[in-house]
């Protein structure tokens, strides 16, 4: 006569899921265990405490609530490639208080190891049907959870659709490098080394802006070192400095206290290396204070 193949719930498991419907508290499904049957298949009964004989016991790698079946509750474990050795013919589930909530018969299967010249991790999954799923915490610890195949090629299948997806400024997605400053590209990443670059010439220009620029304060235009131009009609007065080049702007502004003695100063100036040559209708006849504002222009 052909076996049947089932899983029941046993009366300690039928109580433990009623009392939680009442008492809300719910049964915590933690283990799955493997028995050989003692040998021989039999007919697991709701009056079991424990498997007959038990070969291995693991911590559950899954469990949630069938999408077809809101009454079944599928619970999965992984029986590493490391054990082995015996038949499967029945298998258990057990909560954290070490009780078995349900039990069921299994098609016999012989779980190989090593020494055998085979070895491969056992898949097992138990379907238990409750009348109310809730009274379940679907919850099992990440530290024990192990991938089956199916999970492993989705994720794989995943990892393959992303790596054909390059980022964007609209989209998530795999980044290509690029070593150039010259470039355009809005869909490549700029890389450390010319981020570096970048950054240095930044630094040179923030130099160069703040030397474009400069202020000397307390300048003394003296009385003497005036020179009479003929050709002029005008007289001219060095002021020098090293941060004067042919090419910079001088402003010259004369301290208040001072703008009477400077009323003969002409506004216009000329630029030469190491110097501002100013001109006046007259020598004053005092020394005058002034600020020089040195501006270098940028071609």
């Amino acid at each position: 006569m052909a076996e049947s193949f089932y899983t029941i719930l046993t009366n300690i498991g039928k109580g433990k899921i009623a009392n939680s419907t009442a008492l809300g508290v719910k049964v915590n499904l933690t283990t799955m265990a493997i028995g050989d049957g003692g040998g021989v298949y039999y007919n697991p009964t709701q009056e079991q405490t424990a498997l007959k004989k038990e070969v291995w016991r693991g911590a559950v790698s899954s469990i949630k609530v069938d999408e077809a079946n809101p009454n079944w509750i599928v619970v999965e474990a992984i029986i590493p490639s490391s054990v082995g050795g015996f038949m499967v013919r029945e298998v258990a589930i057990i909560d954290d208080a070490d009780d078995l909530i349900g039990i069921g018969k299994y098609p016999e299967t012989y779980k190989p190891m090593v020494s055998d010249g085979s070895a491969k991790d056992l898949y097992v999954r138990f379907i238990m049907e409750v009348s109310n799923a809730s009274s379940v915490t679907l919850k099992i610890d990440p530290s024990v959870v192990l991938a089956t195949k199916k999970d492993v090629l989705e994720i794989d299948k995943k990892i393959t659709d992303h790596s054909n997806v390059s980022a964007s400024t609209t989209q998530y997605g795999h980044v290509k490098l690029n070593n150039s400053l010259a470039s355009d590209n809005t869909t490549e990443a700029l890389t450390a080394a010319q981020g570096k670059v970048l950054d240095e010439k930044i630094e040179l220009q923030k130099a160069d802006i703040k030397s474009l620029n400069k202020v000397k304060k307390n300048v003394t235009i003296l009385t003497m070192g005036w020179i009479q131009d003929n050709t002029m009609g005008l007289y001219k007065y060095k002021i020098e400095d090293v941060d004067i080049t042919a090419d910079t702007i001088v402003d010259i502004n004369i301290k208040l206290a001072d703008l009477e003695k400077a009323s003969d100063f002409k506004s216009a100036n000329e630029s030469f290396l190491g110097y501002v040559e100013i001109y006046s209708d007259s020598v004053p006849t005092a020394n005058i204070s002034c600020d020089l504002k040195i501006q270098r222009q940028v071609a």
